[in-house]
């Protein structure tokens, strides 16, 4: 629920690194692009994101992923590159919402559960907790354990699920 999203959001601020586009080529090796649920996800993201309320609360959410030593290292040994999870998430975000950031960060602080992935949100300091998370990721505020299509699609659908809630709340406000 929306009161639940609002009274967890709030965390420590992490720096942002920003990856260049010579990145954004490489997407993802590992992860494929195209679930069922992803397309169900993105056929349903289409139809209303031309909704203003839901531009303008997309537009608030960053997802980041952690590029600490610890992740990369979880990455490899699932046989997937440094970037698979920055990419399969980046990938869902530009065919859903490209107005949600996906971004790198050097830590997270959840090194033994990685790779991890935490959601940003611009009203909120640091990262947040979001319905779809398991109870010791929402207490953390961090997707724990980020490595296969069904975890980017769980993280991805936690962040679509709260960007049309807060949209709705935006829309209900108006009226």
């Amino acid at each position: 629920s929306l009161n639940s999203l609002s009274v967890t959001m709030r965390s420590s601020n992490f720096s942002i690194v920003a990856i260049g586009s010579i990145v954004l080529n490489l997407e993802v090796s590992a992860f494929s692009q195209d679930t069922h649920s992803d397309r169900i996800s993105r056929n349903c993201l289409r139809a209303i994101s031309d909704d203003p309320d839901y531009i303008e609360a997309a537009s608030k959410f960053k997802v980041v992923t952690c590029m600490s030593p610890a992740c990369c290292k979880k990455r490899d040994r699932f046989g997937l590159d440094d970037l698979a999870t920055f990419g399969a998430l980046f990938g869902r975000a530009q065919k859903d919402a490209p107005m949600v950031e996906v971004e790198e960060v050097p830590c997270l602080g959840a090194c033994q559960k990685g790779p991890v992935v935490a959601i940003e949100h611009k009203e909120f300091d640091g990262t947040v907790a979001l319905e779809g998370m398991t109870d010791g990721e929402f207490d953390a505020r961090v997707f724990y354990n980020i490595v296969t299509e069904e975890d980017a699609d769980r993280v991805w659908g936690s962040v679509t699920d709260a960007i049309e809630i807060m949209s709705q709340e935006e829309e209900e406000e108006e009226e």
